[in-house]
């Protein structure tokens, strides 16, 4: 039996991003589409899913206007996209040392502080 909505596609969800956010979202996000269209037009031979990855700089295209429109219409593949664009900035930038060295900081800090209370 089909699904009621085989193609994800639901009523549209008005998004609350902070001004201070939305630069940095919008710029990421420019970023990793032109370098998805950037492989797809001057390296088509290296591009392992070229179809896979026109979805995706079509799925970088709906948020950013998403972003800018702060509106979006989520579909799980969107989803999908933004996830793995999450993870692979968190790999990047070592999330899980940078988190631990802040906690550990900040507790140290928390403590000799609170000594001088």
């Amino acid at each position: 039996m089909a699904e009621n909505n085989p193609t994800d596609r639901g009523k549209a969800l008005a998004l609350t991003i902070p001004a201070t956010d939305a630069p940095f979202l919008l710029d990421t996000l420019a970023t990793v589409r032109w370098g998805a269209n950037e492989d797809l037009a001057n390296h088509p031979s290296e591009v392992r899913e070229p179809a896979r990855l026109r979805r995706e700089a079509a799925a970088y295209s709906q948020l950013i206007d998403a972003v800018t429109a702060a509106s979006i219409k989520p579909t799980r593949y969107l989803c999908q996209v933004l996830a793995t664009l999450a993870g692979t900035i968190d790999e990047e930038n070592d999330y899980e040392r940078v988190v631990f060295e802040h906690r550990a900081l900040h507790g140290l800090l928390g403590q000799a502080e609170g000594a001088l209370a």
